[in-house]
């Protein structure tokens, strides 16, 4: 399947010169809600931050109505937005591992920014990342905090993440760190040719997080509210199972273990982990609320 092509048009690609365009990666796929998409979409395109190209994979066919959502929000065209059409379900860190592989063809990008066809961006999001980034000079990685929500415009539950790289280190121990949907990536640091495990099926954004650390890359947060996270339906189902349980587990004492802060008080954190996660569905709800 041919990729599409960056315009040698683009002033800054023929120059070579970096610029702060922010690339915004997105994997879409039949089951997401159209109306949810329009509206993730729609706060892409009133960032205050202007210079932006969306990059979309269409994780297999979609129905008419995510097709209509597509041409009213994007702006397709030479050094514009990009969708890549996958001809069957091929999963999240493929379509993502593509998108970024595209969109460092583009001289102009700068930044690589992570976002969900559920999920609602706040307008400033893009810009006070690259602001950040820009002010932290040794991160290579940010997200935000996020408001978690089910019904539009209430907020469920504000989740405050770790700011300082040393923070995230030991939070990783117990919780991932950063939201994905609202990471940004500086461009070197997938140039160094960091990507997505395309074999995992669970938490691949976990283990990105953890073999970025091992490599030396430093992650942190934006101490602010510009993500709007979708708690949709079966959340928290998707993270029941013994599969799912202990596959986390592993990879949590794996990366402890790797980075040396195995202590035996986490032994309890991690026992607590597998009850939590082998509970029905409303007692993990309650769960989730109770020890945040």
């Amino acid at each position: 399947m041919n990729e599409p092509r960056v315009s040698a048009a683009n002033e800054a690609a023929q120059s070579g010169e970096l610029r702060d365009t922010v690339a915004v990666i997105m994997s879409v796929h039949a089951a997401v809600d159209a109306k949810h998409l329009d509206q993730s979409l729609a706060s892409m395109r009133v960032q205050t931050h202007g210079r932006q190209r969306i990059f979309i994979y269409l994780d297999g066919p979609l129905h008419a109505e995510h097709e209509a959502v597509l041409e009213k929000r994007l702006l397709l065209g030479p050094a514009r937005d990009v969708i890549v059409r996958g001809e069957s379900l091929a999963g999240l860190p493929t379509g993502l591992n593509r998108l970024i592989d595209l969109a460092l063809k583009d001289r102009s990008v700068a930044y690589l920014a992570r976002m969900d066809a559920d999920d609602l961006s706040m307008p400033e999001r893009l810009q006070r990342q690259v602001d950040f980034l820009n002010e932290n000079s040794h991160i290579g990685v940010a997200g935000t905090w996020v408001v978690e929500f089910e019904m539009p415009g209430i907020a469920s539950f504000k989740k405050q993440l770790p700011i300082d790289p040393e923070s995230v280190a030991r939070f990783m121990i117990y919780r991932s760190p950063l939201a994905h949907p609202s990471v940004m990536f500086r461009r070197e640091v997938l140039e160094r040719g960091h990507r997505y495990d395309t074999r995992l099926v669970i938490m691949q954004d976990f283990d990105l997080w953890a073999r970025l650390l091992a490599a030396g890359e430093k992650i942190g947060n934006v101490p602010e509210y510009l993500l709007w996270f979708r708690m949709a339906p079966g959340f928290f189902s998707r993270r029941s199972g013994w599969h799912r349980a202990w596959g986390e587990v592993r990879m949590r004492w794996a990366y402890a273990s790797r980075e040396h802060l195995l202590r035996p008080v986490h032994l309890l954190g991690f026992a607590s982990l597998l009850t939590i996660r082998m509970l029905p569905s409303p007692l993990k709800r309650l769960a989730y609320q109770l020890l945040r």
